[in-house]
């Protein structure tokens, strides 16, 4: 799901890094673009889509901005992870 390789990836990856001098500028522009570029909205296909997707389609659910966040980290060689938990239906 994190597809970094992708050309669809290294290429946004690639442009938020551009004029960047630091890791910490790096991080940045990566959690703006998603947070603010990329609109909150369920997909059909669920938490299960690639990182390339999420740029294509321009929207994600909280799953899918995480998935596109690390795939952008490891695009501009920041090292990453990303850990998921299990909410119970009674807290959504």
């Amino acid at each position: 799901m994190t597809d970094f390789k992708n050309k669809t990836v290294e290429a946004k990856a690639a442009e938020l890094s551009t004029g960047t001098a630091t890791i910490q500028e790096k991080l940045k522009k990566i959690f703006e673009y998603v947070r603010d570029d990329i609109k909150f909205q369920f997909p059909e296909e669920g938490d299960l889509l690639p990182a390339s997707k999420i740029i294509e389609y321009g929207y994600g659910q909280c799953n899918n901005k995480s998935t596109l966040f690390l795939a952008l980290c490891k695009a501009t060689q920041i090292p990453a992870r990303i850990h998921f938990s299990l909410i119970s239906k009674d807290i959504q």
